[in-house]
């Protein structure tokens, strides 16, 4: 019997022409090398080159784990501002909204997954950094994914710069900032009215990512008549446009409609659009 693996089997030392070598010996040393073969069991390298190595793998993605990020090992090669590719159907790898951390010529850069597709045997997986991050056509390393809701190192939210038909921003201030949980977005979105910025019929903003969803109410608008009066209004999306909808309260049932250069004031220099909403992309 072995005394492997519950303890360490301790060996007598022998001397040449002196100690007698038994059976017993070598049956020990045996029964001890067929412990530790069956505790290790088959092949345990796996398909490292050795066991050391697969320790030291499985160490290495422990430590990427407690920081919330898994070390993809692919190469990811630059596509465009907003895709790069990987060798292999991997569309699995990146379902919308998983977290990507990378970084080129020495800058860490991080971005949300928005989409893949597959063809001519590469994975294209398609990227939004908004106006924060953006690939740049150099060498992609330390290339990182995660789909947890918070892995170290991760923006809480990534600006963007709202694009608006209907509106002109002029000297205005324009700005806005979104993150992704799985597929869904969360955004808000401000406008200030300068001098030089006018409003006409049904603005609307253009979605910062693609509608993947339902058409309908997504969040609340806050129309601010600044120093009069502030109006409470719903957020539409109807494809890839969001709309800041006035709530009419004049009838037996509350409806919503546009707005326009007169209501629900006239706008002028120092008025605000506030809107947010959730969708699915």
């Amino acid at each position: 019997m072995s005394a492997y693996p519950s303890s360490i089997k301790s060996f007598t030392a022998k001397t040449d022409f002196i100690d007698d070598v038994l059976a017993a010996h070598v049956n020990d040393i045996q029964n001890e090398v067929m412990a530790i073969e069956t505790e290790l069991g088959t092949l345990p390298k796996g398909s490292a080159a050795d066991v050391k190595a697969r320790i030291e793998a499985v160490e290495s993605r422990l430590a990427d784990l407690e920081t919330g990020w898994i070390a993809d090992g692919a190469t990811w090669t630059y596509a465009s501002a907003t895709t790069f590719t990987v060798s292999g159907d991997v569309q699995a790898r990146f379902p919308k909204g998983t977290k990507i951390k990378l970084t080129q010529s020495s800058t860490v850069k991080y971005f949300y997954a928005i989409g893949t597709s597959y063809g001519g045997g590469v994975t294209t997986v398609t990227i939004t950094g908004g106006s924060d991050y953006t690939l740049a056509n150099a060498a992609i390393t330390a290339n990182y994914r995660s789909y947890q809701a918070a892995p170290q190192g991760f923006p809480q939210r990534f600006n963007f710069t709202p694009v608006w038909t209907n509106l002109t921003v002029g000297n205005g201030a324009n700005t806005g900032v979104f993150s992704i949980d799985n597929n869904a977005l969360t955004f808000q979105a401000s406008f200030t009215f300068g001098s030089t910025s006018s409003i006409g019929t049904a603005p609307f903003m253009t979605a910062p990512v693609l509608n993947g969803g339902l058409n309908g109410i997504i969040g609340f608008a806050e129309l601010r008549d600044t120093g009069t009066a502030n109006y409470v209004g719903i957020t539409v999306i109807n494809a890839n446009n969001i709309y800041p909808q006035l709530q009419n309260a004049s009838g037996t049932y509350l409806t919503y409609s546009n707005l326009t250069a007169t209501t629900p004031h006239t706008w002028a220099a120092t008025d605000i659009i506030n809107i947010n909403g959730v969708y699915l992309i």
